[in-house]
């Protein structure tokens, strides 16, 4: 963790300004474009100059601490139970419990542990393919106008959009997820401008109104209540800002039948204890695989995984979530501009990478009033 992050941060439930405390760190060296961009955006170059390996995010006045473990800031309820640290006294007893965080976690937690990041593969995309597809998720093109800006990624997951936005255009992002690939994603980061946090999106340590951009693809669906977790991040984009995010919306056809017999097997699957939960998900990636096999004999199947792993972890993320939400336009829309949204629009077809045409997901983004 950088000291800079601290600019950042407001703990629930405290209203002074939290505190730091190093343990461990080490010097770090930036770019000359690192350099470059933190002056014209007049941030302090300084406190991107020290690595925080351990330490503490604390408010003394109000009781509550968080630990930086690994260069990762833990801040969420129930972190006390997993780090055995002296100073840590209390993980915020001002944060509510949420409702299965433990179950959501080791679900995506054991799912991710599937990517082999060495693949450069993410699901059905390279890389490069999968920043595309972000410039178009978002409405641009021109990276150009990512230099200086900040960007929120909630529930980044893998982490590779995150760190290659940050590596290649110089835009600062803050990651942050509940599941353990976080550190994975820290490990693997090779910018100074990235910053990854374990937290959850119910409640995300940030000022409000802080990012020109707020980000969300394939996570608030997994959560108990996808409105309510919308509300909590909707609250991070600054007046002007940009906030995009990516659901499941109502299938039709087909698809409809597809997801209702999913849906049944993800019910029974999920609430699976470990060991028979993993016997499961191998018997449904060889079912997947006969099924991919015969369209492909058949010349039905339209995309291919290009790896075991990557189809393994697509297997997890169909069948091991306890929560995985459908949801109409209409109602995230309305959501939106409840919240205070303008430009509220949904994409159906990516023009230049031909991802989800005809989709009925649903890819809405609105500029903040």
């Amino acid at each position: 963790m950088k000291p800079a992050l601290m600019n950042y941060l407001f703990l629930h439930g405290c209203s002074h300004t939290p505190k730091l405390k190093v343990f461990v760190s080490h010097n770090v060296t930036l770019t000359k474009e690192e350099h470059l961009i933190l002056n014209a955006s007049g941030k302090n170059t300084e406190e991107y100059l020290t690595e925080i390996d351990h330490g503490l995010i604390y408010c003394d006045k109000c009781n509550v601490y968080f630990p930086i473990i690994n260069g990762i800031p833990r801040i969420y309820k129930g972190v006390e139970q997993y780090y055995n640290i002296e100073e840590l006294k209390v993980a915020n007893n001002t944060l509510s419990e949420i409702k299965n965080q433990e179950k959501v976690k080791q679900s995506f937690s054991k799912e991710w542990e599937e990517l082999n990041y060495d693949d450069n593969l993410i699901w059905l995309w390279t890389v490069d393919s999968r920043i595309e597809t972000f410039f178009e998720e978002i409405g641009i093109t021109d990276a150009e106008v990512l230099k200086g800006k900040l960007m929120i990624d909630c529930g980044c997951g893998s982490g590779i959009v995150a760190m290659n936005l940050a590596a290649r255009y110089n835009l600062e992002v803050i990651a942050f997820d509940m599941a353990d690939i976080i550190e994975r994603a820290f490990e693997r980061n090779k910018s100074n401008l990235c910053h990854f946090i374990q937290t959850s999106v119910f409640y995300p340590p940030f000022k409000p109104q802080l990012a020109d951009l707020v980000y969300s693809h394939g996570v608030l669906h997994h959560t108990y209540d996808t409105k309510k977790a919308f509300m909590s991040i909707e609250k991070l984009t600054k007046p002007g800002g940009l906030f995009y995010v990516w659901l499941y919306g109502k299938k039709k056809g087909w698809n409809r039948i597809r997801f209702v017999l999913i849906k049944t097997m993800r019910f029974i699957i999920s609430r699976l204890p470990t060991y028979p939960q993993n016997f499961m998900v191998d018997v449904m990636l060889y079912v997947h695989l006969f099924v991919r096999y015969i369209k492909r004999c058949l010349g039905l199947e339209k995309v291919q995984y290009k790896t075991r792993s990557q189809l393994r972890v697509s297997i997890r993320d169909k069948y091991t979530p306890i929560y995985a939400r459908e949801h109409k336009e209409s109602e995230v829309k309305k959501w939106f501009y409840e919240a205070g949204y303008k430009n509220v629009v949904r994409e159906t077809h990516w023009k230049r990478t031909h991802w989800w045409i005809g989709s009925t997901d649903l890819a809405i983004r609105g500029t903040k009033k």
